[in-house]
């Protein structure tokens, strides 16, 4: 027994709207979790069935999250997810969306090899690196 993947990131945002409405257009799964004492809930996006996105409001994480991280900041991410297909698929879909394209597309290794990625900011300049095996 031990470690078996990453169950959540949490993601600390300066405009929650601008964060979900992002989300949302990256075709994300939306929902919403209560947070400690039920007194309100923060939007959390599902990757799969197993895996989260938990956003906080930067002005409130030390008291919503007071065993959280000491030095966060919005923009600090750096994360990557799969993607289910080609990476002009990708491109499509970030051009359909109006999805601006930093970097890429360009080859990487991940945690299932070598693989392409394409690397896109969202609201709060957290970098997201798009990455597809089927090109690798």
């Amino acid at each position: 027994m031990g470690i078996s993947g990453i169950d959540h990131w949490v993601i600390i945002v300066k405009d929650m709207d601008a964060s979900v409405a992002f989300y949302r257009k990256l075709g994300l799964k939306e929902s919403w979790q209560s947070k400690a004492g039920g007194e309100s809930s923060r939007p959390v996006f599902r990757i799969n069935d197993t895996q989260l996105i938990k956003f906080y409001a930067a002005d409130r994480y030390e008291i919503e999250s007071p065993s959280g991280a000491p030095n966060y900041a919005p923009g600090s991410m750096d994360f990557c997810l799969t993607w289910d297909g080609t990476v002009q698929e990708i491109l499509d879909f970030l051009k359909e969306n109006d999805i601006p394209v930093r970097s890429g597309p360009a080859p990487r290794s991940g945690g299932r090899g070598r693989a392409t990625s394409v690397y896109i900011r969202d609201p709060d300049d957290n970098l997201i690196e798009i990455m597809s095996y089927e090109n690798g």
